[in-house]
């Protein structure tokens, strides 16, 4: 199920008041998922997410960094598309992407 927009927007979608943050996944068409922590706060467009320290998982993520939209998979089984907006050694920022 993919989260929709409205869903991150509303306070008691979140078990955590204000925001949401836990471990998840990055996937994009083609490419290996890679494990990530994420954060976001109620009510915002853009986030936060960092891999671990290895050289491979950072690699993959910044290769996943050209593609216009990737798969944030949230702990909980939930999905939202994202754009990652910035790139920088293992830590990267997104914008969720508007629903069409």
């Amino acid at each position: 199920m993919a989260v929709q927009a409205g869903y991150l927007r509303n306070p008691t979608s979140f078990r955590s008041p204000g925001g949401l943050a836990g471990s998840g996944m990055i996937i994009a068409v083609g490419r290996k998922p890679v494990a990530v922590a994420y954060q976001f706060w109620t009510g915002a467009n853009s986030g936060s997410i960092a891999t671990t320290a290895s050289q491979a998982k950072r690699d993959a993520l910044r290769a996943m960094w050209l593609e216009p939209t990737v798969i944030l998979r949230l702990e909980d089984g939930r999905h939202v598309d994202i754009s990652l907006t910035q790139c920088e050694d293992g830590k990267a920022t997104f914008e969720i992407a508007a629903d069409e």
